[in-house]
């Protein structure tokens, strides 16, 4: 009877499992930051771009988070469904330091094409952040570009196999 219950319980697992896949977007921005507000200093532009992989977490709002990486720290912007994008993402603070990601008001405009506000197939991101006095004004553009990622799952073969194989030594210890 044991044996019974278990072969039924590995089925009705094998028949509710679904395949498991991830939705991630490729990830390609740009930090610049325009150091032209010294009178006794030359203008200085400076750049860097990069690529990561970005998620993307609904909220409860409605709203979104999306979260990266960079080389200079874990970057995330958040998207509320009828306001401005308010993003942690590296810009330039310093005419000869490279960007730091800046916690603060870097804000800005969030768009997307296919899909839907939370699951896009794209999105674009456009974040400045004005310094006033010497600090620099700062831009940060991205582009993600949705990458379905599949984890890895089991073969339905290799489950009943292991299943039958526990009923088999489960037989073999009542005896």
């Amino acid at each position: 009877m044991k044996a019974v219950v278990l072969v039924c319980a590995s089925v009705i697992t094998l028949l509710i499992t679904t395949p498991a896949h991830a939705a991630i977007w490729d990830l390609s921005w740009l930090a610049e930051g325009f150091f032209n507000r010294l009178p006794d200093a030359p203008p200085v532009n400076s750049s860097q771009s990069g690529t990561s992989t970005a998620t993307i977490a609904p909220q409860p709002s409605g709203g979104i988070v999306i979260g990266f990486d960079t080389p200079f720290g874990a970057s995330s912007v958040n998207v509320p469904p009828d306001g401005p994008a308010i993003g942690n993402v590296p810009v330039f603070q310093d005419r000869n330091a490279p960007p730091v990601v800046f916690k603060g008001d870097v804000i800005g405009t969030y768009s997307f094409s296919g899909g839907t506000f939370s699951n896009p197939d794209t999105f674009n991101l456009d974040l400045r952040h004005n310094g006033s006095g010497p600090d620099p004004l700062t831009l940060f553009t991205a582009t993600g570009v949705r990458h379905t990622a599949e984890a890895a799952e089991p073969e339905v073969a290799l489950l009943l196999l292991g299943s039958l194989t526990v009923v088999a030594w489960l037989r073999r210890q009542r005896r």
